[in-house]
């Protein structure tokens, strides 16, 4: 008797030691308004066959907890070896970064040229805006997928409000994943909870969260919601926008293989390479991607797609 009631004890303590493992598991990982457990596929409407609003833990499930995320928050080069996933950096951003708006401009040759802040210096400052968010993003996730990249766009000349816009994206298992990673620091709190329902959430902008698409879908999707007529995907971070006046240019270190440009049927804007890249300011010369771009020149034009819309 006294060993069948040390069997049933030991029993029931093993059972409560794997409820408590399964509930710490949740609660450890679940940050702000991403969900561990979450599964689901919701579909972007009918116009958009191929696209779908999808959970983080859908490009991998974190490795690293909200506890032990915190020895990562002032190692750079540990940050980037230990996030290996979308989910851990959106984490990570939300737990330790805030927006800040603004990229550093300079002027070379007559033309306007703005400088995103390096991803060193965003993680020192602990802010960024769109450009230099993104960019730390990508630094973050670099090598963990089978591509990483950035999607630029600007709306038309003639649209009501006037400026451009980047974000991340990845590929995985052979599908493109687009997410603003703006929308999970504080003061935006754009980023939808995760629980496949997309009623009662708030201040959402749907182009946000994690969307699975083609790139040229996306992009539709995005010319929906605004006048947006030019886009560009960059597979690194060695882009930079400049301007004069309705034109646009962008650095002679860009290849064909690392960048491609989207044009809308309306669109009133013009995209070029410039003939050589900037001058970058003093301030970012010596950090990546900028401290090669004096001498790193490719000659190749790069391919301009037109947008059936």
């Amino acid at each position: 008797i006294l060993k069948k009631i040390i069997v049933i004890g030991l029993l029931i303590i093993f059972s409560f030691s794997i409820s408590v493992f399964a509930v710490d598991d949740s609660t450890l990982y679940d940050v702000y308004n991403l969900r561990v457990d979450a599964d689901y596929k919701v579909d972007m409407g009918a116009r958009f066959k191929h696209m779908q609003w999808m959970p983080a833990v859908s490009l991998g499930k974190p490795d690293t907890n909200k506890v032990e995320i915190y020895d990562l928050k002032n190692d750079f080069k540990l940050a980037r070896k230990e996030i290996n996933n979308v989910y851990e950096a959106l984490m990570f951003i939300h737990l330790f970064f805030e927006a800040e708006s603004g990229n550093l401009k300079s002027r070379y040759q007559s033309v306007e040229w703005e400088f995103q802040e390096p991803a060193e210096l965003v993680f020192q400052s602990r802010d960024g805006n769109c450009a230099g968010m993104s960019g730390l993003v990508h630094y973050l996730l670099e090598g963990d997928y089978e591509e990483e990249g950035l999607m630029w766009r600007h709306l038309n000349k003639d649209a009501e409000r006037y400026g451009g816009h980047i974000i991340n994206y990845v590929k995985h298992r052979g599908n493109y994943y687009f997410f603003d990673v703006l929308s999970v620091t504080p003061s935006n709190d754009s980023y939808p909870v995760e629980n496949g329902s997309m009623s009662r959430q708030g201040r959402v902008d749907w182009a946000d969260p994690i969307i699975q698409a083609e790139p040229e879908e996306y992009m539709e999707f995005i010319h929906g919601a605004a006048d947006f007529s030019l886009f560009a995907l960059f597979k690194n971070s060695d882009y930079i926008i400049g301007s004069k006046g309705d034109q646009f240019y962008l650095p002679a270190i860009l290849s064909r293989n690392s960048a491609r440009i989207y044009v809308t049927e309306n669109n009133k804007l013009s995209i070029e390479k410039y003939r050589q890249n900037p001058e970058v300011p003093a301030e970012y010369r010596s950090y990546a991607p900028y401290s090669q771009y004096k001498d790193q020149l490719n000659n190749e034009k790069l391919e301009i797609v037109k947008l059936g819309f």
